[in-house]
């Protein structure tokens, strides 16, 4: 062996293990005659580095790739930029780049080659890093259940759509090239569209749920509902595209139509009604009396409120007010309490019959609700028309879905940065563990079905589950997803339904307690359709009109 290659050997390991910047200077036989300016690196008086010193460093793989290339370039005196890896003595990788070119004299002769080497470790971890994150993001969108398209800002031209829309719209992606989304989308619904983006464009508006219709190939329209986001330069500032992300919403609102059908159907009934309602505190005043009282009594509404029903009794000790102290004293619901009570301007008493129930809120008595006369249920209809109104509200203002991607036994890959709103934990916060704990008990062995419906390849719609926050509240999630062989991960968007849930519940117990109520009084109660047939009948409908005219109907 050489002695240059034992004298120099220190100093070449010092340089792979720390140099970030080595420029270099080297005769017609490889040997380095200048190193840097910086002493730690100087070559001493008797150290004669050679370059197969700094070639015994390069990983072995990069050095049976480079040699014949170095050899090349030697013979025909060309400059070269080669990248390789550096062992240090620990055992780690660093990523160097070489460069050089050849160096004459003024004669032309060849003296040797001139260069420099840089560390590059950070820029390939950080190239590494961005090519990670951008196939998992690509995983997620082109399995993802829901449509998710960018756009040209002013035109609507797509730039890609994910797969999803072949199975939404029945289009292949590249059907779509020269497609406007404009053109898809219904001439009624287009400048709602137009007025979004242009309203994030000029004033930076926050992105909301815009729902319209689009047309399919076959030529049937779809409701969507979908976020958009305007996408700026951070260099330039300019508007560089449009990011939707859309869901098929037909179902939704066709129920809402029904919905909105079967509560005009019983605004009707409520019309013909002379049943009026009212509402106390937890001490029994009046905090609210329907209109139809003034009808009734010719008493004003307003003059009720803050009085009790003893206040209005002509007896204090009527059965009546004693029956009704004692159910309200036991939290209980009463049905058809008779007390008499003072009118309005007229000095003749009046007799009443109430039916109520108790009013609770989070566990705490806040008094009374119930019905004296039937325009109660009109009340209570129009109640249940604005917890529908802020329920759709809350869900337009709040609808940012979840995108996760969960490992064959439940482990969290990755999520989106919705999870911090919808969830309260961070990105970090959650990902590696697994969807399991968060469940409600209760729920793990209903999505356990779910889940192996999904791994067998089947895809779900509309799954619902319940989930903890990490305030343990509880948060009703629809989830759509399906399996991905290839990868061997399950990709599933979740969207927060605990509004509609309980919107839902609500709705059930109101439509039971009318048609309760409906059914308690003396009149006789009933809907005719179109062609004159009975839709609905209370029970005292066969009593009053006769078992025989409701047969032969």
């Amino acid at each position: 062996m050489p002695s240059y290659i034992s004298n120099a050997q220190p100093l070449v390991r010092r340089l792979a293990d720390s140099a970030k910047l080595l420029v270099w200077m080297t005769d017609t036989s490889d040997h380095c005659v200048f190193l840097n300016a910086n002493p730690e690196f100087t070559i001493g008086e008797k150290t004669s580095l050679h370059i197969n010193e700094w070639f015994a460093c390069i990983h072995p793989d990069d050095r049976a790739r480079l040699r014949p290339s170095f050899i090349k370039v030697k013979e025909e005196r060309t400059g070269y930029q080669f990248e390789y890896r550096i062992v240090r003595s620990d055992g780690s990788i660093r990523w160097m780049m070489g460069s050089g070119v050849p160096r004459t004299s003024d004669n032309g002769d060849f003296l040797g080659y001139v260069g420099t080497i840089v560390d590059v470790t950070s820029q390939h971890e950080t190239l590494e890093k961005l090519a990670k994150s951008e196939a998992a993001h690509r995983l997620l969108t082109e399995n993802s259940s829901d449509l998710i398209s960018h756009h040209e800002p002013s035109t609507g031209l797509f730039r890609y759509a994910s797969p999803s829309i072949s199975r939404l719209l029945g289009y292949a992606p590249d059907e779509l090239a020269t497609l406007s989304v404009y053109s898809l989308i219904s001439q009624d619904d287009e400048q709602a569209i137009r007025k979004e983006v242009r309203m994030q464009i000029e004033y930076c508006s926050p992105s909301k749920l815009v729902e319209f219709r689009i047309r399919a190939k076959n030529g049937r329209f779809y409701w969507l509902g979908t976020k958009l986001k305007v996408i700026k330069s951070p260099l330039s500032g300019g508007n560089t595209g449009v990011v939707a992300v859309s869901r098929d919403i037909t179902a939704e609102r066709e129920a809402r139509e029904q919905l909105r059908h079967s509560e005009e159907r019983f605004r009707s009934l409520i019309k013909l009604s002379s049943d009026w309602y009212w509402e106390t505190d937890a001490e029994g005043r009046f905090t609210s009396v329907s209109a139809a009282i003034e009808q009734i009594y010719g008493l004003s509404a307003k003059a009720l409120i803050g009085q009790t029903r003893f206040d209005r009794a002509i007896h204090q000790d009527d059965p009546g007010i004693r029956e009704y102290v004692e159910k309200t004293n036991a939290r209980e619901p009463f049905r058809d309490i008779t007390y008499t009570a003072y009118g309005g301007q007229c000095s003749e008493p009046c007799h009443v019959r109430i039916s109520g129930e108790p009013i609770f809120q989070d566990g705490e008595f806040k008094g009374y609700r119930g019905t004296g006369r039937d325009v109660t249920a009109e009340v209570k209809t129009n109640r249940r028309l604005s917890q529908l109104a802020a329920a759709n509200t809350a869900l337009i203002e709040n609808s940012v879905d979840l995108m996760v991607l969960i490992a064959g036994d439940g482990t969290i890959l990755r999520i989106n940065q919705a999870v911090e709103k919808v969830l309260g934990y961070t990105p970090e916060e959650i990902t590696g563990r697994k969807y399991q704990d968060f469940l409600v008990p209760g729920e793990l062995e209903r999505t356990q079905l779910i889940e192996k419906q999904l791994l067998k390849g089947i895809p779900i719609l509309n799954f619902e589950n319940r989930w903890f926050r990490q305030d343990g509240s509880i948060i009703h999630f629809s989830w759509a997803g399906q399996w991905s062989t290839a990868q061997s991960v399950l990709y599933v968007t979740g969207r927060d339904v605990t509004e509609m849930v309980n919107t839902r519940q609500e709705a059930a117990k109101s439509r039971q307690a009318l048609i309760t109520m409906l059914d308690s009084i003396g009149d006789a109660f009933y809907a005719l359709s179109t062609d004159w047939r009975f839709s609905y009948v209370n029970g005292a409908a066969p009593i009053s009109i006769g078992h025989r005219a409701f047969h032969n109907a």
